[in-house]
């Protein structure tokens, strides 16, 4: 492999943060972001998603003045029953990038719509849902360039027949909302 060929893999964690929150582009007040290691147990660890509901993640930092996405991207998402039974249908995960002046938000890669067929079981006796973990793999051997301009952010599509409970635990030893993402800095 030749240098210029390298890749530097860095894994993103997703978190809510209670008390502190992010304006950039078209993310105003945003407290769900993305984290490259674990901040504290004290964040929240779950987000509703609405049936059929999207939520997104903002990496709020710079990387580096220009860089480039390139290679395979890979992470997990961890969705469980929220109040009933649920039953999931399909998700989407892209990685996408925001400009901050424009507020444009550019797809960069994604899985495409990923059909499932899966019950989430909901306890009433102890108030728990089953859960279940996605893996996910995303081809992105098209070059994608990012400047200091822009900011890249998760988004995670959930199609169900009610809201469900999308998991961000926030703890290295359970990891349930993770992306990894391969750089070129050069």
């Amino acid at each position: 492999m030749a240098v210029d060929d390298r890749r530097t893999y860095v894994t993103f964690y997703a978190i809510e943060y209670n008390d502190w929150d992010e304006t950039f582009g078209s993310f105003v007040n945003e407290s769900s972001l993305l984290v490259d290691k674990y901040i504290s147990d004290a964040c929240d660890t779950e987000q509703d998603v609405a049936a059929n509901g999207t939520h997104k993640f903002l990496y709020p930092f710079h990387i580096k003045k220009v860089y480039y996405i390139e290679g395979r991207i890979q992470g997990n998402i961890c969705v469980a029953a929220s109040d009933m039974t649920s039953h999931i249908t399909d998700y989407r995960v892209t990685l996408c990038k925001v400009n901050g002046d424009s507020n444009q938000e550019i797809e960069l890669a994604s899985t495409g719509t990923r059909s499932v067929d899966d019950d989430l079981a909901w306890d009433v006796v102890h108030s728990i849902g089953t859960e279940k973990v996605y893996h996910f793999y995303i081809d992105c051997y098209t070059k994608k360039i990012v400047t200091d301009e822009e900011r890249l952010y998760l988004k995670i599509q959930i199609n169900s027949d009610t809201h469900v409970k999308l998991f961000h635990s926030n703890d290295p030893e359970w990891v349930d909302l993770w992306i990894e993402v391969p750089f070129k800095l050069s």
